[in-house]
């Protein structure tokens, strides 16, 4: 399949879980929405993870992998969200298959002969029906429609989230078809194989996906350490790996307000914002009284060329190799006080300028925030971004950009 990429407006980055089971799911075929056509861009690899680039005015994401349910994504920007990196973590939910005697999905209907199998004197089986949240298991309020093949009849309940569910008296083998809708999840259309007359009560649950809604922001610190959270009846803590992009599940739609607060807990950004179905992207940039670039006359370079890591296309995580060079040099620093260190990132010429630079200082402080997590001083280490302004080699051919999409950290000391 060839994939297609539109002028980038904003990219998005994450993984694919199990909701059952937490494994990453591999090979999910990711759509963007554009006008309301469909278009590929990109699936998850063997680890679930998967990044794309969405184009200005992309209406949502939808994710499709065999063996679960497609989940829609509405793409919601909350503000000036375009150019910045958004991490949206997904969990797909497995299908139900189709079985006798068990809601099925229709999608996964194959040709079945009804037949009861029992003896003359079963007439009858009694299910239950009930609607429930397919990860926490508890009642949904909802309308369940049940449509009979054989009689055309159509059956609609309201169910509530107080009641035990609806039940029903089968006394003829039939295929019924299933529609259930309830507000803040996805329909559920499913199909029963109605064959086991066999005078017994037993219960059905239909499991349905709720509308997944997810806020995440990126925020522009300044080297500085900060949190996000929503505040509200139930205040929510927003998650980071990185401590630039974070995110969090909403359980409903509607206002709130998110707070940016520093390690010391000073609100150093608070926005009221309403968040919608689907991902809600905001950026954000605070001031910090760190200054990012240090006077340098006093220190003198000790190595002729500085050490260098890379970074993939259009991405600044760290790569596996690059671990154990910054780990090297914070040591180095922590064992020299008059050490100094100067972070500079840099990107290939691919892109916006504007957005490359913008790409190049999250390489840098990356780098600057694993040397902090090591333990190392890092009062005494500066980083800055220059975007492509100074390639290491020509930006002609894939290998020289490779060259160019890197980060060089100069080791100085005090003369």
């Amino acid at each position: 399949m060839t994939f297609m990429v539109r002028s980038q407006c904003v990219n998005i980055y994450g993984n694919v879980t199990d909701a059952y089971t937490g494994k990453p799911v591999a090979g999910v075929l990711i759509n963007q929405k554009m006008k309301g056509k469909s278009q590929p861009l990109s699936r998850t690899s063997a680890t679930g993870q998967y990044q794309v680039s969405l184009a200005c005015g992309a209406e949502s994401l939808t994710l499709e992998a065999k063996g679960f349910r497609s989940q829609n994504l509405p793409v919601n920007p909350i503000g000036q969200a375009t150019g910045n990196g958004f991490q949206v973590p997904v969990k797909l939910v497995p299908i139900d298959k189709q079985a006798s005697d068990q809601p099925y999905f229709q999608e996964q209907q194959q040709f079945v002969s009804i037949s009861n199998g029992l003896s003359k004197s079963v007439q009858r089986a009694t299910r239950l029906f009930e609607v429930t949240d397919a990860l926490t298991g508890k009642n949904v309020a909802a309308e369940l429609c049940l449509f009979y093949t054989k009689s055309g009849k159509k059956d609609c309940q309201q169910l509530s989230a107080g009641k035990s569910g609806y039940e029903v008296d089968f006394t003829s083998s039939d295929i019924v078809a299933i529609e259930v809708k309830a507000k803040g999840y996805q329909d559920y259309l499913g199909n029963l194989i109605m064959d086991q007359l066999d005078n017994k009560r037993s219960k059905y649950q239909i499991r349905l996906s709720a509308q997944f809604n997810i806020l995440s922001v990126t925020v522009n610190a300044a080297g500085q350490k900060v949190d996000c959270q929503l505040s509200g009846s139930n205040p929510i803590a927003l998650a980071s790996t990185d401590g630039i992009h974070f995110s969090s599940e909403i359980p409903v739609p509607g206002n709130y307000k998110l707070a940016v607060k520093s390690e010391s807990g000073a609100i150093l950004h608070s926005k009221a914002l309403t968040a919608s179905n689907g991902m809600n992207l905001y950026a954000v940039k605070v001031h910090s009284p760190r200054i990012a670039e240090k006077p340098e006359l006093l220190v003198t370079a000790i190595e002729s060329k500085p050490r260098t890591i890379y970074f993939d296309k259009s991405d600044y995580k760290l790569r596996a190799e690059s671990k154990p060079v910054l780990d090297t040099l914070a040591s180095w620093l922590n064992q020299n006080p008059s050490g100094y260190l100067k972070i500079i990132g840099h990107t290939d010429n691919v892109g916006n300028s504007k957005l490359n630079l913008t790409l190049s200082e999250y390489r840098a402080r990356l780098a600057y925030y694993f040397l902090e997590q090591r333990g190392a001083d890092v009062s005494r280490v500066t980083y800055t971004g220059k975007g492509d302004a100074f390639p290491a080699a020509p930006n002609d051919i894939e290998a020289n950009k490779k060259k160019n999409r890197r980060v060089e950290i100069q080791l100085f000391n005090k003369p």
